[in-house]
């Protein structure tokens, strides 16, 4: 297991906000539990979660950022994941968690799947 971090900054205003970064495993498990704590108790319907610095992602990991998308979206808001690394796309992808690229022209590519799923990350919404 190596050494992961998890970081909260709900800032001023807009939504809800977390890092993580290196091997988010089960030695993060009480910094994920605070992280859904914290978001419970906040009045933010969306939440941004940046993945740039992330190295590996647990199934604890995971399980968190399904329970996040699930609550954000029970508030009428979504799960905004930033700085998405490649290799975690796929794993992302298949948990049913909407990852948006930025291609070439500016523009936001999804799949099919994922423009069921988060369509308001179609149509030149910022990643």
């Amino acid at each position: 297991m190596g050494t992961g971090d998890v970081v909260v900054d709900e800032g001023d205003a807009g939504s809800f906000r977390a890092v993580l970064r290196g091997d988010v495993d089960l030695t993060c498990r009480e910094a994920l539990r605070r992280l859904l704590a914290r978001y419970a108790v906040c009045d933010r319907a969306g939440v941004v979660v940046d993945l740039g610095d992330v190295t590996a992602l647990s199934s604890t990991a995971l399980s968190t950022l399904t329970l996040l998308d699930e609550e954000a979206r029970s508030r009428g808001g979504h799960l905004r994941l930033l700085r998405v690394p490649a290799d975690l796309m796929p794993v992302l992808s298949a948990a049913g968690l909407a990852v948006a690229t930025l291609a070439e022209s500016g523009t936001i590519r999804l799949s099919d799947l994922e423009q069921d799923r988060a369509p308001h990350l179609v149509g030149g919404a910022s990643p």
